[in-house]
């Protein structure tokens, strides 16, 4: 729909058809515009199909990309394979249609692994790929920014120790270019933001306990973590030993994932809690354990291998 809205009237701000008119400046606008453009060669249909099977074909990659800053090679191959197949992902692409979450969280961990190179080998190029892909972030999906805050965070203290200083100093010179294009880009959305009246609450199912209620515990938890459930006792367990900030975060996404089965995500985050969604925090905490899984996984193969090896 708003894919629809810029390939007829790209510089109009406003959109007469939906909820009595709306200002469609309120979202970031990459994702779609990019399927307005699409659009005008293939069709609108044909355009979202596209940069779906764009976003789940690069997702492995994405994935082994950002393992590979925390665990062995192996482990993140294993994460890339997971990633393959990971509920999350497809029931966000095909059942909620949230395309601009799935292609910010795509986007979200290429940038993780540049900013982590740019960190430790200080290059201009991975200063330039490090901006990219944190700016279409921020220009495809305004909820991600809490993700990119996070990933930022997790990167940065992991890396704090080797010299303070100069990481400081790197790190200012991104956050600037960044903050001066995004500020540029996506002016009418901060205009409208600071501008328009706050949003009323609309009802939405992950604010409820959905591990009491059947359906939404098949849909928002079974559905969508699949049989990683079996492993995220022993992979949290294992991951806090070697990599626990890692681990504090995936643990807190995955507790706030549960809306309102705990009292957590409205302690946390008090008078925003009725105008959120929590299934977005869910893909993410499914997509920042896998590392751990994975490495999980791979150790307790490789001690298999050492045992057998003694008796045959």
């Amino acid at each position: 729909f708003f894919a629809d809205h810029y390939r007829k009237t790209w510089f109009n701000f406003y959109e007469p058809r939906w909820f009595a008119g709306f200002h469609i400046n309120s979202y970031p606008p990459l994702v779609h515009q990019a399927m307005a453009l699409l659009s005008f060669l293939l069709g609108l249909e044909n355009s979202y199909l596209i940069i779906t099977l764009l976003c789940s074909s690069l997702f492995p990659l994405a994935m082994y990309r950002f393992a590979s800053i925390f665990v062995s090679e192996e482990a993140a191959a294993c994460s890339s394979l997971l990633a393959a197949f990971l509920p999350s992902i497809y029931m966000s692409l095909y059942a909620f249609g949230q395309l601009p979450t799935i292609f910010a969280l795509l986007f979200s961990l290429f940038y993780t692994k540049n900013l982590d190179n740019y960190i430790n080998k200080s290059s201009w190029i991975y200063f330039w790929l490090s901006a990219s892909s944190c700016l279409i972030v921020l220009f495809s999906h305004l909820f991600s920014y809490i993700l990119i805050f996070l990933l930022t965070a997790i990167v940065l203290i992991k890396n704090v120790g080797r010299n303070f200083t100069k990481i400081l100093k790197a790190f200012v010179k991104l956050l600037a270019i960044i903050a001066l294009i995004a500020l540029i880009v996506l002016f009418p959305l901060i205009n409208f933001l600071f501008s328009y009246p706050s949003q009323k609450p609309i009802y939405h199912p992950t604010r409820d306990n959905i591990l009491a209620d059947p359906f939404l515990r098949r849909v928002f938890f079974e559905m969508m973590y699949g049989s990683l459930v079996v492993f995220l006792p022993f992979a949290l367990f294992y991951g806090i030993k070697k990599h626990k900030l890692l681990t504090f975060i995936s643990s807190a996404l995955f507790i706030l994932g549960l809306g309102g089965t705990t009292p957590v995500p409205s302690i946390i985050l008090g008078s925003i809690y009725n105008t959120l969604t929590y299934d977005r925090f869910t893909i993410w905490a499914s997509v920042l354990l896998l590392p751990l899984i994975s490495e999980f996984i791979v150790n307790v193969g490789s001690k298999k291998e050492r045992l057998s090896s003694l008796f045959f």
